[in-house]
């Protein structure tokens, strides 16, 4: 890429070309893996916003309120469950220095000699 420089603010001006590590194997493992998380996170917000739904238009019945309470129960069961894998995994690359996505790139074996 060229830079230009105009009144000391510096403008990128994009060639057209395109870096391929961008897209390795380790790269996009580690988007992967972050968006699982993302994901989950998703369907635990989605979990306790719906049971807390479900548990206020349940009008007291006692079937409806017990669903929506098994519900909300699910939802922090699986964001406590989220929250200890994800801070493992973080532990664990921390305490070992290895690569597993989340706080360092995916750190892939090379094949070649």
């Amino acid at each position: 890429m060229n830079k230009v420089f105009a009144k000391d603010i510096p403008i990128v001006i994009d060639t057209g070309q395109w870096d391929a590590s961008v897209f390795s194997l380790s790269n996009v493992l580690s988007w992967a893996i972050r968006l699982v998380f993302v994901l989950a996170s998703v369907f635990v917000i989605y979990g306790l916003i719906f049971g807390a739904l479900e548990w206020i238009q349940s009008g007291g019945e006692k079937e409806k309120v017990e669903k929506a309470r098994k519900r909300i129960t699910s939802a922090i069961v699986g964001l406590v469950i989220l929250f200890l894998v994800f801070a493992g995994m973080v532990a664990i690359e921390q305490m070992f220095g290895l690569g597993m996505g989340l706080t360092k790139p995916i750190m892939m074996p090379s094949i070649m000699p």
